[in-house]
C-alpha cells in the first residue's frame, strides 16, 4: 500500500446514513413553527379569548417545546485513555480538549456543544455560587478535622474524605501550607478577593484562531492550573487552580457531530490519582444519558474493563434506572501495535516467515552488490583519473615550442576530466566519453632525424588513449548495472513494505475483532452475575421477572476500536508527527463511525421531540378550529373575520400538508433508488419479472 498516493476525502457528512424518518419530522417541525409563528402574529394586537382561554400563552408554550432536549454522553475511563484526544478527534479540532501524555491534564467536566454563532470557537466557564463554595468550605474542614492527627502527620490515604478536602483547599490556596489551613477558618479563607471576586460569575470568550482559543481555555481546566503572578520570594511560581471553583466549562465549537444536539462531556479519569478530581467525575456521570467507557485497546481485554467498571463504578446506577442500555465502549490508541505479539496470541496465519526472509536475503543480496558497484565505480574513476593526469603531462612534453609536433594537427575534440564525466553520464549513461586528442602526424611532419625520446612519448600516449578507453567503457557498464539494481532494490523494498504494511492491517483489524468479541461477551456476563446477585434477594415467583436475552444484550452492546492519532494524521493534522502505519483511509481510524454513533444517540430525543411538538400543535390547531366554529354570544365574529381566520387556517394547513406530503414523496423516492440499486441491479429482473402476481 503506497500512503502517498492514497485518496482520503477531507470532507465528509457523518449525517449521510442518518435515519430519513427522523430529517423529515424535523422539517415538518420547522413547517409548523412558521405556521404557527403566523398564528402568533395574527393573534398579535388583539384581545381575543374565551371564557378562561387565552391562546397568546397556549402558542408560546408550544412554541417552548419545539427544542430538542440535549443528549448529554459523559466519557468515562481511567487516566491516560486518551478521552481528552478522542474528543478532539471527534469534533475535528487538532487540540481544542487539552492532552498530556505525562499526567491528567483535564480537571473540570468540559462540555462540547454545537457552536450557533458566527465565530469558530465560544467558551463559557461558570463558577460556582459563593454560598456553594462556602457550604462547601465547611465540608471540607470537617473532614479534615475526623483526620487531624493524620493530616498533621502527613499519613492520608488517597482516596479518604480528608485528602479530597486537602486537594481541593490547597488548589485554591496554593501559598497556604498545611499548618495554616488548620489553623484558619472558613470565614477567612472566604474574604480572598482573588477567590471572591471569580465565584458566581460566567467568563465568556470566543475565537476564530484555534490555537489562542485552545490555550486560553487550557487556562481553566489543565489540572497544572494557571502561573501565578510575579511575586517574589517563597511565593514565586506558586500556582492557584481553577478548578475547584468552576461548576461546568462549556465549549461551543461547529462539530456536525454536534450539530443535533449531542453533548460530549470530557470528565476527569475514573483512576485519577486526585482524589478530588475523581469525584467531579462521579457526580457529573450521574447527569448523563449516555455513557462511554473509554480503555486503551491494549488493556481492554487482558483487565476485563467491561466487568470492572460496570461492577465498580455503575453498578447502582445501572440498576436503578437500566442506562447500561446506553453504553458504549470505545478501545483507543489502536495504533499502537506490536505484531509478533498479536500474531503469537491470536494465531493468525501470516504470509509464510520464509517469504518474508527470502525478500530480506534479496533485499541484503541487491544491497551488497550495490554497494561493490559503487566501489568499483570509484576504483575506475580514481584510475581514469591518474590516466589524465598522465595523458596532460605528456601532452605538455609533445607539444611544446621545442617539439616539432604542431597542436593544431590535433582532431579539435576537447578532452573532459575525469570530475566532469559523472555529469554527462547522469544526463546521458550511454554516452561516449571523448578520450584524449587524436594526434595526426604526416611522414613530411617528421624529420628521419627526429629524436627516439618522441617516439617513445608517442608510443606511451597511445597506450593510454587505449587504455583510456577501456576504462571509460567499465565505467559505462557499471553505471548501467547500478541503476539497474537500484531498481531492483526499490522494487524489492517496495513489496516488503506492502507485505508489511498488510500484515499490520491484518494484525489491527483482527485485534480489533477479538476485542470487541470479548469486551461484547464479558458485559453480557457482568449483567448476568448482577442479576443472579439480585434473584438471591427476590421470591422464587419473582425471579423470572429478571429473566434477559443475554446473548442480544451481547450483539447489541455497541464497540469501536478507534485510532485518534491516524485519524487526525489522515486529516492532514498533527503535522510534525510521522505517518501512522497500517490506516490509509478514514474508515479505518473507526472516527466516522464514532461521529455517526454520536449522531444516532440523538435520533430518539429528537423523534420524542418532534412527535411531542406536532402532537401539541395539532391539538391546538383543533382547539382553535373548534373556537373559531362556535356560535355563542361571546364569540360573535363578523363573516369578514370568520372567512378571514378560516382562509389563514386553511391556507396554513394546505401548506402543512404539502410539505409532508412532499417529504414522503422525497423518502418513498429516496427508498426506491436504493432499492433498484441494491437489490435490483445484483439479482437481475429475471426474479421478479417471473414472480407470480399476487394481485
Amino acid at each position: 500500500m503506497d500512503m502517498a498516493h492514497t485518496s482520503v476525502p477531507m470532507e465528509y457528512d457523518p449525517r449521510k446514513y442518518e435515519d430519513p424518518k427522523i430529517s423529515t419530522l424535523e422539517t415538518v417541525v420547522k413547517e409548523g413553527l412558521l405556521a404557527l409563528n403566523k398564528l402568533q402574529q395574527a393573534f398579535e394586537g388583539s384581545d381575543v379569548r374565551n371564557a378562561d382561554i387565552d391562546w397568546k400563552p397556549q402558542i408560546e408554550r408550544t412554541l417552548s417545546i419545539s427544542q430538542t432536549e440535549k443528549v448529554i454522553i459523559g466519557l468515562n475511563g481511567s487516566t491516560g485513555a486518551g478521552k481528552s484526544s478522542l474528543i478532539n478527534a471527534i469534533v475535528d479540532g487538532e487540540n481544542i480538549v487539552a492532552t498530556n501524555c505525562m499526567r491528567a491534564s483535564t480537571a473540570v467536566a468540559t462540555e462540547l456543544l454545537y457552536n450557533d454563532g458566527e465565530s469558530r470557537y465560544k467558551a463559557q466557564i461558570e463558577f460556582i455560587e459563593l454560598r456553594d463554595w462556602e457550604q462547601e468550605l465547611r465540608i471540607l474542614f470537617e473532614d479534615l478535622l475526623d483526620s487531624h492527627e493524620d493530616v498533621i502527620r502527613g499519613d492520608l490515604q488517597k482516596n479518604s474524605d480528608a485528602a479530597v478536602a486537602l486537594d481541593k483547599i490547597k488548589a485554591v490556596y496554593p501559598l497556604l501550607e498545611v499548618k495554616d489551613i488548620l489553623n484558619t477558618s472558613v470565614e477567612a479563607l472566604m474574604e480572598h478577593s482573588n477567590v471572591s471576586d471569580l465565584l458566581g460569575s460566567v467568563h465568556v470568550f470566543e475565537q476564530n484562531d484555534p490555537k489562542v482559543f485552545s490555550r486560553m481555555v487550557k487556562s481553566y481546566i489543565d489540572s497544572r492550573g494557571r502561573r501565578g503572578r510575579s511575586e517574589k520570594g517563597p511565593e514565586k511560581g506558586r500556582d492557584m487552580k481553577y478548578w475547584p471553583l468552576i461548576r461546568v466549562v462549556r465549549i461551543f465549537l461547529k462539530a456536525p457531530a454536534l450539530i443535533t444536539g449531542a453533548v460530549l462531556v470530557d470528565l476527569p479519569g475514573l483512576h485519577d490519582t486526585n482524589a478530588a478530581r475523581v469525584e467531579v467525575a462521579k457526580e457529573y456521570s450521574k447527569r448523563c444519558s449516555a455513557h462511554w467507557i473509554i480503555t486503551p485497546i491494549n488493556r481492554a481485554v487482558d483487565d476485563k474493563v467491561a466487568r470492572d467498571l460496570l461492577r465498580q463504578s455503575f453498578k447502582m446506577q445501572m440498576q436503578m434506572d437500566c442506562s447500561f442500555n446506553n453504553i458504549t465502549f470505545v478501545c483507543t490508541k489502536t495504533d499502537h501495535i506490536t505484531v509478533s505479539e498479536v500474531q503469537d496470541s491470536l494465531k493468525l496465519r501470516l504470509p509464510p516467515m520464509q517469504e518474508r526472509e527470502q525478500r530480506d536475503r534479496k533485499r541484503a543480496q541487491l544491497g551488497a552488490e550495490l554497494k561493490l558497484l559503487q566501489e568499483g565505480k570509484g576504483r575506475v574513476m580514481e584510475e581514469l583519473s591518474l590516466l589524465d593526469d598522465e595523458i596532460e603531462e605528456l601532452e605538455s612534453c609533445l607539444f611544446n615550442e621545442e617539439s616539432s609536433l604542431n597542436l593544431s594537427q590535433l582532431t579539435p575534440i576537447k578532452r573532459k576530466r575525469h570530475s566532469d564525466l559523472e555529469m554527462d553520464v547522469t544526463a546521458n549513461p550511454n554516452a561516449e566519453v571523448p578520450s584524449t586528442p587524436i594526434l595526426h602526424v604526416s611522414a613530411t611532419d617528421t624529420q628521419p632525424s627526429a629524436d627516439s625520446e618522441i617516439d617513445e612519448l608517442l608510443r606511451k600516449f597511445r597506450s593510454l588513449k587505449s587504455e583510456r578507453k577501456v576504462l571509460d567503457t567499465q565505467r559505462r557498464e557499471i553505471y548501467q548495472q547500478i541503476q539497474i539494481n537500484k531498481a531492483a532494490l526499490k522494487r524489492v523494498q517496495a513489496e516488503s513494505d506492502n507485505m508489511r504494511a498488510d500484515t499490520l492491517r491484518e494484525c489491527i483489524e483482527a485485534r480489533n475483532e477479538y476485542s470487541k468479541h470479548e469486551i461484547k461477551r464479558d458485559y453480557a456476563n457482568g449483567i448476568r452475575d448482577l442479576d443472579e446477585e439480585d434473584q438471591d434477594t427476590l421470591a422464587p415467583s419473582d425471579r423470572s421477572k429478571l429473566a434477559r436475552n443475554y446473548k442480544k444484550i451481547e450483539d447489541e452492546l455497541p464497540v469501536f476500536t478507534a485510532s485518534a492519532r491516524a485519524y487526525q494524521k489522515l486529516r492532514g493534522r498533527l503535522r510534525k508527527e510521522s505517518a501512522v502505519a497500517g490506516f490509509t483511509q478514514l474508515e479505518q481510524t473507526e472516527i466516522p463511525q464514532l461521529q455517526r454513533h454520536c449522531i444516532s444517540l440523538t435520533e430518539r430525543a429528537r423523534e420524542a421531540s418532534a412527535m411531542r411538538f406536532l402532537t401539541q400543535l395539532k391539538q391546538l390547531f383543533q382547539s382553535i378550529s373548534l373556537w373559531s366554529l362556535e356560535t355563542g354570544q361571546a364569540h360573535i365574529m363578523s363573516a369578514e373575520e370568520i372567512q378571514e381566520l378560516e382562509a389563514e387556517f386553511n391556507s396554513t394547513m394546505v401548506e402543512l400538508k404539502e410539505t409532508m406530503v412532499a417529504e414522503v414523496e422525497k423518502h418513498i423516492d429516496s427508498l426506491r433508488h436504493e432499492f433498484e440499486k441494491t437489490i435490483i441491479r445484483r439479482f437481475g429482473t429475471f426474479f421478479f419479472s417471473n414472480a407470480p402476481d399476487r394481485h
